[in-house]
């Protein structure tokens, strides 16, 4: 299926051959995963899906790393989000990437453009200063976002698409990209794979993250952290 072309590049493109999974956090907010490194993804649930879980829960330590990094093709967003940290925990990022916060992208390409944003991001109220228009589209409204169902009404006239990699994980990731077919697209957040992989995929910024501290991580995603909250991370940027 072409929703899950993305899912299978990502999958095709990482060797976790005898790797075994350490670490397994599924945090209210973020989802942690060692296996060669320390991989993140934001925690994905839908309150409207009843079955909503991860299978073997207890035992996920213990598992070849192949086994969790299947469970990203799953159709529990619980169970994606799984397989996208484990996915990211054995991405080896390019030596070309560079430590800096792809915010500083999306400033310098969004000055007078039109600028579409799918998810809320902490940055949307400055973004809407300098942009010509700034269109948010989120699930949970919040003052001045539009719901998804008016995309195909905004997308095709956005300059500057700026993305969360969620989009990958709940399989929307085709059908958002192809309404824009002519913006410059950045994609952020501690779930983005820092993959060239995705650029073959029309992505023009990856904005990731790398855990420096994992202790200072773990210690804080099991405590409830939002990702704004967190210390001990270094914010990558890798282009082309």
């Amino acid at each position: 299926m072409i929703q899950n072309a993305i899912k299978q590049a990502l999958l095709d493109s990482v060797d976790a051959k005898d790797i075994i999974a350490g670490n397994v956090l599924v945090g209210a907010n973020l989802t942690l995963v060692q296996g060669k490194h320390w991989g993140m993804a934001s925690t994905l649930s839908d309150p409207a899906v009843l079955e909503n879980f991860v299978e073997e829960p207890g035992h996920l330590e213990s598992m070849p790393l192949s086994e969790l990094l299947e469970r990203f093709k799953s159709k529990r967003l619980l169970e994606s989000s799984l397989g996208m940290a484990a996915l990211n925990s054995v991405i080896e990022p390019p030596v070309s990437c560079k430590q800096q916060d792809a915010y500083e992208e999306i400033v310098k390409k969004s000055i007078g453009k039109n600028v579409a944003v799918i998810g809320h991001f902490p940055f949307v109220k400055r973004l809407r200063k300098q942009a010509k228009n700034c269109w948010v589209f989120e699930r949970r409204l919040q003052d001045g976002d539009l719901p998804s169902e008016q995309m195909p009404q905004f997308l095709p006239q956005t300059d500057v698409l700026v993305l969360t990699a969620q989009i990958i994980a709940n399989n929307c990731f085709h059908k958002i990209v192809s309404l824009a077919p002519r913006a410059y697209k950045i994609m952020l957040g501690p779930s983005t794979p820092l993959s060239p992989v995705l650029f073959d995929f029309g992505i023009d910024v990856l904005g990731g993250v790398r855990v420096a501290e994992p202790e200072r991580v773990r210690r804080s995603i099991a405590q409830g952290a939002h990702f704004k909250q967190l210390r001990g991370i270094e914010k990558i940027t890798m282009k082309p």
